[in-house]
């Protein structure tokens, strides 16, 4: 009968009536924190466990920057290694066939004279016995 009595007073007078709504919304909101202090946890953990992940993929970015560092370094240092190698049997050959050359021209020069003086003698023999 309480209940209904202050119920009663609440209707008549406009001032109860809007502190009973009031407090039948904190009780709403009393009723709802629970689940949004859960939902608020929930998110809470997702946004840790995304801040971690982050956290572990820059790691990985910067160990695979170092790894793409080093091997560009790598090749760049038998890049060079290589051109200096080629560069040098290149210059090796050009060496054997320049003495190769000089050889031959050498050669050339032996032969022609060994064999102009014989032939010369016999090409005036030759003419002598033709006139």
């Amino acid at each position: 009968m309480e209940v209904f009595a202050a119920r009663e007073r609440a209707a008549r007078d406009p001032l109860l009536s809007r502190i009973a709504k009031v407090q039948g919304h904190l009780r709403d909101i009393a009723n709802l924190l629970p689940e949004l202090e859960a939902e608020l946890k929930v998110r809470q953990t997702a946004f840790e466990e995304l801040r971690a992940e982050a956290e572990q993929t820059e790691r990985y970015a910067a160990l695979h920057k170092d790894h793409a560092e080093a091997v560009q370094k790598l090749v760049d240092e038998n890049r060079k290694t290589a051109l200096t190698e080629a560069t040098a049997l290149v210059v090796q050959e050009l060496a054997k066939t320049s003495k190769t050359g000089g050889r031959q021209q050498l050669r050339f020069f032996i032969l022609a004279g060994l064999l102009a003086i014989p032939l010369s003698l016999i090409a005036n023999v030759l003419w002598e016995w033709l006139k």
